[in-house]
């Protein structure tokens, strides 16, 4: 008798990157399914090893800095990142840094720029997520008479 493999499929990575229009730079989101899979986690992480956020897995996303480029986000598929209060979490982060890289300041008074700011990279974050739900669906299969016939695709 033939043994399962105990291994699980590991999705793909999906990495979308844009031109922050109005404001320099770009935009960069990964999803991923653990933070360890991608640099940018391993970039942000004290080397000291005692900080309690180099264990990774408390977050469902992140926002930094992207070395110059712009600024880079990753959501985490299996800690819930692909959700909208996650991915607009981030993207408040972004919009900062997005109005930090060239010097503007939030308006309390007029918040419109940085509102639709804000929408843009929201809207940023939907594409990347419907992209990778094309990718790395996963889909139910039922078993019947010994053939596989496939039922619905599954989020």
């Amino acid at each position: 008798m033939a043994e399962k493999s105990k291994s699980k499929k590991k999705n793909k990575i999906t990495t979308r990157i844009v031109d922050i229009p109005i404001y320099k730079g770009k935009l960069r989101i990964d999803i991923v399914d653990h933070p360890s899979e991608s640099d940018f986690w391993k970039d942000q992480q004290c080397p000291c090893k005692k900080c309690p956020a180099n264990g990774g897995t408390h977050f469902a996303g992140q926002c930094a800095v992207w070395n110059g480029k712009g600024i880079r986000m990753m959501l985490v598929r299996t800690r819930g990142g692909l959700k909208p209060p996650v991915y607009a979490h981030e993207s408040f982060h972004a919009t900062h840094m997005i109005f930090d890289n060239v010097g503007a300041h939030q308006d309390s008074k007029n918040p419109e720029p940085q509102a639709y700011l804000l929408s843009w990279v929201v809207e940023q974050c939907c594409k990347a997520k419907k992209t990778d739900r094309k990718t790395n669906r996963k889909k139910k299969i039922v078993v019947k008479a010994n053939k596989k016939v496939l039922i619905k695709n599954l989020d």
